[in-house]
């Protein structure tokens, strides 16, 4: 998958999620929202990082996905907001546990690339994924 191709899946992940809400806010913080969201798919660095400054830098991008965790964790049951008067349902029960094991497989998945692709540096070999 090309690079343009990842911005293009990126920006349309926005889209299906909350995407109003996140582009007015980003409107008036300079953008920091989108660029949290898109930190952790920087963390295809991982595969064609040449150096060990690179491969850190995409390291720091894939564990930015610790912030939604971590929210997730901290705030069970997840509510959502149903009315404009400020009544709350509760998500489904499936929705909490599949955030948290998709990020942990995700994050799992960058450290165990982070720790080979450092080996493949470390020993210099051609770096071919």
């Amino acid at each position: 998958m090309s690079k343009k191709n990842i911005g293009i899946t990126m920006i349309m992940g926005l889209l299906i999620w909350d995407w109003g809400a996140i582009l007015f806010i980003s409107i008036f913080t300079l953008g920091l929202p989108i660029v949290i969201l898109i930190l952790p798919g920087l963390s295809v660095l991982l595969l064609t990082a040449k150096t060990v400054t690179g491969l850190i830098f995409a390291l720091i991008c894939s564990l930015t996905s610790l912030i939604p965790l971590i929210i997730t964790i901290t705030s069970l049951p997840l509510r959502s907001l149903v009315t404009e008067a400020g009544e709350y349902s509760v998500t489904p029960a499936i929705i909490a546990p599949l955030i948290i094991v998709a990020t942990l497989i995700f994050l799992l998945s960058s450290i165990n690339l982070f720790i080979l692709q450092y080996r493949t540096i470390k020993k210099g070999l051609p770096n071919d994924r």
